[in-house]
């Protein structure tokens, strides 16, 4: 094979959307936690990877229709995180739910993690790796100056705002995935103000290079808040979502 006709830049766009089709198929390995097979779950990333990301991605992405409607998305909230909540959303109806989830009323039983420490310390780890490809997505940070000259400032500016948004999104998804135990006079907890936090930054996605501050937090804030609500449906329905994927990267991401 000959790469003659390939340069570092589409070698870099290349493995820069690799990264992204990866973390698209990880989303369902939570959701199904505890009652899937290694193979199965082999099939499914291949599946994804190959044939429902692409296609995705290029309506989004490749100037397709949803691109020609007008939907913005900057960093993949839609591209990536939702094709990935209805995955896993999908996967939790075919596999069914775990051992003792529910009862025979259908009422759900809390199954606690084995880990609170670990949850919370994975959750700040992808926090931190969320600034690496928000701020990655802009691409063009430094540019040639006109006539070659040197090099000049390029997407700067919007590095500083989608950093900035990408911090405010973490922070009001906590406060509103906490606000809703609050208003039902519940105590939140350590799992809630995770999960809260990863849909703030999934929902800043797809506006982290356009929005300002206000409008960041204003729907950084429902997103969090949302998650707990849509928990409840589900489990109303007998899904369950170990890791809250659907209300994380599905509900968020729309």
């Amino acid at each position: 094979f000959s790469y003659q006709h390939g340069g570092s830049v589409d070698f870099t766009y290349w493995l820069f959307g690799g990264t992204f089709a990866m973390a698209t198929a990880s989303i369902v390995s939570g959701a199904i936690g505890g009652r899937s097979k290694l193979s199965g779950y082999v099939v499914y990333a291949l599946a994804v990877g190959t044939i429902v990301y692409p296609v995705a991605v290029g309506l989004v992405w490749a100037g397709g229709w949803v691109a020609q409607i007008g939907v913005i998305d900057f960093a993949g909230g839609g591209g990536g995180p939702l094709v990935g909540g209805t995955a896993a959303i999908t996967a939790v109806y075919i596999l069914g739910p775990r051992l003792d989830k529910f009862n025979e009323d259908g009422s759900a039983n809390v199954i606690p993690g084995h880990s609170t420490s670990l949850m919370v310390l994975g959750t700040l780890m992808l926090a931190f790796g969320w600034f690496g490809f928000m701020t990655g997505t802009v691409g063009s940070v430094f540019s040639l100056a006109e006539g070659g000259s040197g090099v000049e400032l390029g997407g700067f500016e919007m590095v500083g705002r989608v950093a900035m948004n990408t911090a405010l999104a973490s922070g009001a998804g906590v406060v509103g995935a906490i606000a809703y135990p609050l208003i039902k006079g519940r105590n939140p907890d350590p799992d809630l103000m995770s999960i809260g936090m990863l849909s703030g930054l999934v929902t800043v996605c797809a506006f982290g290079h356009i929005a300002g501050g206000f409008g960041t937090i204003v729907v950084s804030l429902i997103a969090g808040f949302q998650a707990p609500i849509v928990e409840n449906y589900q489990e109303k329905l007998g899904l369950d979502d170990v890791v809250l994927a659907f209300p994380v990267h599905g509900t968020a991401g729309i």
